[in-house]
C-alpha cells in the first residue's frame, strides 16, 4: 500500500470536523480579543476619528464577557477594562450602557 492510500484511510477514520472544530474553539476566543484590542486600542488624542462605533457594539453584543477582562491598551501603563477605554473614545451610549450592565464592577477600576 503506497504511503498517499494509507493517509487517505487514515483521514477517512476522523471526524470530518475534528481538527477544524478544535483550532476554531481555541483561536475564536483569541481573534475576538484582537478583535476588541483593534477597535478600542486608540491614542484618544490622535486617533478618535479610527474608531468605529458600529464594530464595537457588534462584538460586545456577540460576546458580551469581553468586557470582564482587563487588557493592556497602548495608551495606559496598567491593564484596565475596555469600558475604561470607552470613556476616553466617542462610544455611543447605548454601546456605553450595554458595557456596563454585563460588567458593573469595571466601573470601579476607572483611574
Amino acid at each position: 500500500m503506497s504511503r498517499s492510500s494509507r493517509e487517505k484511510g487514515q483521514q477517512q477514520n476522523k471526524p470530518s470536523n475534528w481538527r477544524g472544530s478544535l483550532n476554531t474553539n481555541i483561536f475564536s476566543r483569541f481573534n475576538k480579543e484582537d478583535k476588541l484590542l483593534s477597535i478600542l486600542d486608540l491614542n484618544p488624542r490622535t486617533e478618535k476619528k479610527l474608531f468605529k462605533n458600529e464594530d464595537l457594539r457588534k462584538l460586545v453584543t456577540e460576546n458580551p464577557n469581553l468586557v470582564k477582562k482587563k487588557y493592556k491598551f497602548q495608551c495606559y501603563d496598567k491593564k484596565i477594562h475596555p469600558i475604561v477605554m470607552a470613556l476616553f473614545l466617542p462610544v455611543d451610549q447605548h454601546v456605553y450602557k450595554s458595557m456596563y450592565k454585563t460588567y458593573p464592577e469595571a466601573k470601579k477600576s476607572c483611574p
